[in-house]
């Protein structure tokens, strides 16, 4: 099995990376309950189990998202300053990350063909 690579382009920084992350799991919980767990005949334990973790999930996002919006608004000789979230960049590495998970083609269909 051929090592794993990371996409080719500028590095995420850690806050990016930690979005990323937090949108691609998103993605995939999303995809779980509209698309698995109504198309497969799941039950509906299945589909409250994976609302809760989405619910906890997007707690989470709101956090660090608020956190990272304010952050990067502090000056640069803050101790909590962090550079601005580059949006672009965020959202072609959730798409390249997503289309794994069943809602990811649907959700970003041009990065599905790549």
């Amino acid at each position: 099995m051929p090592p794993h690579r990371r996409p080719a382009g500028p590095a995420l920084t850690d806050t990016e990376q930690l979005l990323a992350e937090r949108l691609v799991e998103l993605v995939d919980l999303t995809g779980r309950i509209l698309l698995t767990g109504l198309q497969q005949d799941q039950n509906l334990f299945y589909i409250g189990d994976k609302a809760r973790q989405l619910a906890f999930l997007a707690d989470r996002l709101a956090g660090d998202a608020t956190r990272a919006h304010r952050n990067a608004e502090l000056p640069p000789t803050s101790r909590d300053a962090i550079p601005p979230v580059r949006m672009r960049l965020l959202a072609a590495h959730v798409a390249r990350l997503s289309r794994i998970h069943p809602a990811g083609p649907l959700l970003f269909p041009k990065a599905a063909g790549r």
